[in-house]
């Protein structure tokens, strides 16, 4: 549950539009749609044999690695 969508705190006059009402906004509308696609692509990967790529997860990540150097 979500503090802010309690009936204790009242909305504030100058709230701007929510995370999801931006990525609504950003695509169009067409979000649902582009998540449909892309769980039907994966779908399909899965029942193709598709071989995704194995990770290392002892590795290091290199390239976080080298963007946390260039933020610090």
């Amino acid at each position: 549950m979500n503090i802010v969508d309690t009936p204790l705190i009242p909305p504030t006059p100058n709230r701007g539009p929510s995370f999801d009402e931006r990525l609504h906004l950003a695509t169009d509308g067409k979000i649902h749609e582009m998540i449909d696609l892309e769980n039907e692509d994966f779908i399909h990967r899965v029942n193709s044999g598709y071989q995704f790529p194995k990770k290392d997860f002892n590795a290091k990540d290199m390239d976080l690695i080298q963007k946390m150097n260039v933020i610090a």
